[in-house]
């Protein structure tokens, strides 16, 4: 099978190799993560969402397997927060939602509970090594600022990353330990790259687990670029 900028296929190669995941720390979940569903099914999913509205689709989307659900926002500090609702593209419910600081004192704000994945975790151990994924609609870095003791035990990070962020979140994983695994999904907007989901593997794993790229051992057999069908 041909290797492709897909979440899905990503992780489906981690879990071939056997990285080491014990548990899936998702960070803003929404409705469901259906690709984590998909390739770690039989692992323990812990879910971090804040908007009420989506939680009923969440026990629903969860009932088969083993989950625990915390209704909180994940910040840099355990405190309450002020987030931001809304919806893109003419939907009818909330499809958006994020932390807001500042004057802004729009209609759609709500002030709700906010965590720390250190200090939660601190309170509520789970199994490691993790798999973190972050998807909060711009304060990952305030949330991984908030979990350097939770990235010594994790394996891998899939971090949502625009383009006027990517470098500042790949260069905060990379001086915690980690590297570039893969940046998938790719999206576009007017034919110009806009954003994509950060694959970060911790560095220790990847000579274990991979092989490395060197003019010594080169095999064309395991190099490979991705082309759209024509």
């Amino acid at each position: 099978m041909m290797r492709a900028p897909d979440k899905v296929q990503s992780l489906m190669v981690l879990k071939s190799r056997n990285i080491p995941i014990a548990t899936i720390i998702d960070v803003g979940v929404k409705k469901s993560t259906p690709e984590l569903i998909t390739v770690f099914p039989d692992k323990h999913h812990l879910l971090f969402e804040p908007i009420q509205e989506y939680m009923k689709a969440i026990h629903a989307n969860y009932k088969d397997i083993k989950y625990t659900l915390v209704e909180a926002a994940v910040s840099d500090k355990d405190s309450d927060v002020t987030m931001k609702v809304h919806s893109v593209g003419g939907a009818q419910e909330i499809t958006h939602s994020k932390i807001v600081s500042g004057p802004d004192q729009s209609i759609n704000n709500r002030v709700v509970r906010a965590v720390t994945l250190d200090g939660y975790l601190s309170r509520h151990w789970q199994v490691p090594p993790y798999l973190l994924k972050l998807d909060v609609d711009g304060f990952e870095l305030q949330i991984m600022q908030g979990a350097v003791e939770t990235l010594k035990n994790t394996s891998v990070v899939i971090v949502e990353a625009p383009k006027h962020s990517l470098v500042k979140r790949i260069s905060f994983l990379e001086a915690h330990g980690f590297e570039i695994f893969d940046l998938v999904e790719p999206c576009y907007y007017d034919h110009s790259f806009w954003q994509c989901d950060a694959v970060m593997l911790k560095r220790s794993l990847h000579p274990q687990y991979f092989t490395k790229l060197t003019n010594v051992d080169f095999s064309f057999a395991r190099y490979e670029c991705f082309h759209l069908p024509r």
